[in-house]
């Protein structure tokens, strides 16, 4: 197979796995062994947990909701807001001890921590400010 057509192939891989909760990086490498160029392709392969993003939504996705009722207000919280994951976190917090809260909004609540956290590192890896 052409070098070329590999190539396509792991794309191709790579955006049907993205579009499954799962992230495919591929690098190519060209390396000198003993005196003979080798070419090699390094694959890293990671099971998205599908926290709130929108190529891999919650299994609480709130834009689903919002597609079914179009007119229910909503307030949204980017990585990139400073504020978002302590304020994620609060509510998360507040949802988890709530003496109402059924088991899947305690779940729910776990996972707005652990949105908070991947928040804050991609604040940590691209920056975050005030909103404007």
């Amino acid at each position: 197979m052409k070098t070329e057509r590999v190539l396509q192939v792991i794309q191709d891989a790579v955006n049907n796995a993205d579009m499954r909760g799962v992230r495919v990086e591929v690098q190519l490498d060209s390396r000198n062994v003993f005196g003979v160029l080798r070419d090699r392709v390094i694959v890293s392969v990671e099971k998205r947990t599908g926290l709130g993003t929108l190529h891999s939504p919650s299994r609480y996705d709130c834009l689903a909701k919002l597609q079914r009722n179009p007119d229910m207000p909503y307030f949204l919280l980017l990585a990139s807001d400073r504020q978002a994951p302590k304020t994620v976190r609060y509510w998360g917090g507040l949802l988890a001890n709530d003496p109402t809260a059924s088991p899947q909004s305690r779940d729910k609540a776990g996972e707005a921590y652990e949105v908070a956290g991947r928040m804050e590192s991609w604040a940590a890896r691209n920056g975050s400010k005030l909103p404007d």
